[in-house]
């Protein structure tokens, strides 16, 4: 017991003092050794004590700072239990809780133009009845510079049809027109971007005459649906020949790079 050593070393010490081994002043500082080192061993346990209280007491306030969920002012559930959110008296002067509803993004509406934008010869690149007059708005749009718009049944609200037109320093007047398909729009399974059109008349020679559908697809993807639906398409630079369908001097089809995409190009001109 730290008691009972202190008393023997009382004892030895005045043991030593009285047989003249230490001196008055010998002996006072070693009786306070003694008894300062058992007050140090007794003080030591309380000391303990007290920093474990302190630490347990910091643990509880991170717990219930943890449970306070700051977000929401609720207080979160146990885990694994069943036990619903308990509002905090912040929370619940506040109003309500607010109820935690997934954002829901809408799935993009597909609209298929296979039957609308038909080809009655693809091999000759001769464009059907609705696909025509598509076109046909476009050169007159080129031809007046009025604003127009397209209306498919796939869509529900008309296409703007955009048009301009022009003279260059050459005396070479040009003409451009595109239809930009909305978001959604498919074509024998490839995402749809444009149909467009456009001329350019040189001063005494033959126009040159181009019509495109673009696409957000690859070139590669392009040629093999357009090879399955009939057309004799081939990568430019190099081209497939036209017949003489919309001007004496024949025509071309490829399939052109563009950027996010490619596109069918079918022109005629000489």
């Amino acid at each position: 017991m730290p008691g009972d050593n202190r008393i023997d070393d009382l004892q030895r010490l005045s043991r030593l003092r009285s047989e003249g081994a230490l001196t008055e002043e010998e002996f006072g500082a070693e009786k306070r050794r003694v008894l300062g080192r058992d007050q140090t061993s007794a003080s030591r346990p309380a000391a303990l004590m007290i920093v474990a209280g302190v630490l347990i007491s910091m643990m509880g306030a991170l717990a219930f700072w943890w449970l306070w969920t700051p977000t929401n002012g609720d207080i979160r559930p146990i885990e694994g239990s069943s036990q619903a959110p308990v509002r905090s008296p912040a929370a619940m002067a506040a109003g309500p809780s607010p109820t935690s509803t997934p954002t829901v993004v809408a799935p993009m509406k597909v609209a298929v133009l296979d039957d609308a934008l038909v080809f009655s010869s693809p091999a000759t690149c001769v464009a059907g009845e609705t696909l025509a007059g598509i076109y046909d708005m476009m050169d007159k749009a080129m031809e007046s510079g009025a604003p127009n718009t397209v209306k498919l049944d796939a869509f529900s609200e008309p296409i703007k049809l955009i048009s301009k037109s022009g003279k260059d320093k050459d005396g070479g007047w040009s003409g451009s027109a595109e239809l930009r398909m909305p978001s959604g729009a498919t074509w024998h399974g490839m995402r749809l971007s444009r149909v467009t059109s456009g001329w350019y008349r040189p001063p005494e020679t033959d126009s040159v005459h181009e019509r495109t559908i673009t696409f957000h697809e690859e070139p590669a993807k392009l040629l093999r649906t357009l090879n399955r639906l009939g057309f004799k398409a081939v990568l430019a630079p190099s081209y497939s020949e036209l017949p003489d369908t919309y001007n004496s001097c024949g025509g071309s089809m490829s399939v052109e790079r563009r950027p996010g995409g490619s596109a069918l190009s079918c022109s005629w001109g000489c």
